[in-house]
């Protein structure tokens, strides 16, 4: 029997989708990066957030005019250039850094957690999964053994995903009290996930597994900054939380707290507070000096108001600021600055009342320079003055 010219284009069609259809059904969404700072660094030497895509099969497939999107709701939200291929068995790296160009999609991985997927051009979708928390430098994808989803403990962009793999994140643990203000002695309860193991330091360490394992209610008698974290055989290790105790202080100012490891200060080697041994000669003297290193340190910032309220509290990336005056005074300026690469990109809080910014990326803790032996207020006074 004669089949009709329609009925012939109609099966004809039919096995051409059938056959992007299995085609589109082998290609995955193998592992992801979304916090990328220092692991894996582009062709245009930039550490940008990336997708990987893997072929399982061992034919060519032309995924041109595929699309990515991070929104369920816009599965045509970026798409792929026309005539990529993806090799049999190979991998194809896509940056996902908002510069919407060849292979630099229109947007950015959330490193909070998000959806990611890969749709074929008529929108059906070919893989996609949810993803949770990231932590930096920390990729997550497709277990190759499972398929489940996974951290890995070493990215493996463009080859198999062949690292140890971690299970998910530990809860951060809970204090019984907040950081502050109080007037008598402290016991600071520590509680987490049962099956969890709590790690806290007071010397502004953070906790490892050598540092104290937390069993009985810690006292707080003086000014401590206490860190804790929680950790779990075959899971990475919560965020490091931090709360500064302040015990029969007064206050009338606002106040700021920096912890940090104190080798980060004071070490000879690669401290940005002193002179040590590893310095530059620059400014106004020409001793090799660390603190004229244009180096960033990582410290927890807690910011409480004049009513000693805690306003702010996260971790961000410290400098010395100033020319001459980080020579000549004992008291530096600092230079504080908000990162994703810490966590967090802003500081949101309105520091300056008189200004409409809510939010800001750097803020200045500036000594006074040259008036820090003397007034300490000449510069403030006089530019509220004009």
């Amino acid at each position: 029997m004669k089949l009709s010219k329609h009925l012939a284009i109609f099966l004809y069609s039919m096995i051409i989708l059938s056959k992007v259809t299995v085609q589109a059904s082998n290609i995955q969404i193998n592992e992801i990066m979304a916090s990328n700072a220092t692991a894996y660094e582009n062709p245009n030497s930039k550490f940008d957030d990336w997708i990987e895509l893997k072929n399982n099969t061992a034919t060519t497939i032309n995924i041109g005019g595929y699309y990515l999107s991070d929104d369920k709701t816009q599965p045509l939200k970026w798409k792929i250039p026309a005539n990529t291929l993806l090799y049999g068995y190979s991998y194809r790296i896509i940056y996902a850094d908002g510069e919407n160009s060849v292979m630099h999609t229109n947007f950015k991985l959330n490193e909070d957690g998000e959806f990611i997927g890969l749709y074929t051009p008529n929108g059906t979708v070919v893989d996609s999964f949810s993803f949770g928390k990231q932590r930096v430098d920390i990729s997550f994808g497709r277990n190759q053994n499972t398929g489940s989803l996974v951290y890995f403990t070493k990215s493996t962009p463009g080859t198999s995903n062949v690292s140890s793999t971690i299970t998910g994140i530990c809860p951060s643990p809970i204090f019984s009290k907040s950081g502050g203000f109080y007037n008598t002695n402290q016991s600071i309860e520590l509680s987490g996930q049962q099956g969890y193991d709590i790690y806290y330091s007071t010397d502004g360490t953070i906790p490892t597994f050598n540092s104290t394992k937390y069993s009985t209610p810690i006292p707080i008698s003086t000014i401590t900054c206490l860190r804790a974290i929680c950790t779990k055989t075959n899971m990475l290790q919560s965020d490091v939380i931090t709360h500064t105790y302040f015990i029969n202080t007064q206050q009338n100012l606002p106040i700021i707290s920096l912890t940090t490891n104190p080798n980060n200060f004071f070490s000879d080697d690669s401290g940005i507070y002193v002179i040590g041994t590893n310095g530059i000669a620059a400014g106004c003297s020409s001793t090799p000096m660390n603190l004229n290193q244009d180096w960033e340190r990582p410290a927890n910032i807690e910011y409480f108001d004049k009513n000693g309220i805690e306003q702010i509290n996260q971790i961000a990336g410290v400098k010395i600021f100033g020319g001459c005056s980080r020579q000549r005074y004992p008291i530096k300026s600092l230079s504080l600055k908000a990162s994703t690469y810490y966590g967090k990109n802003s500081f949101d809080y309105p520091f300056f009342k008189s200004r409409p910014m809510k939010s800001y990326e750097d803020i200045l803790l500036r000594s006074a320079s040259d008036d820090q032996t003397l007034t300490m207020m000449r510069d403030a006074l006089s530019q509220t003055l004009c």
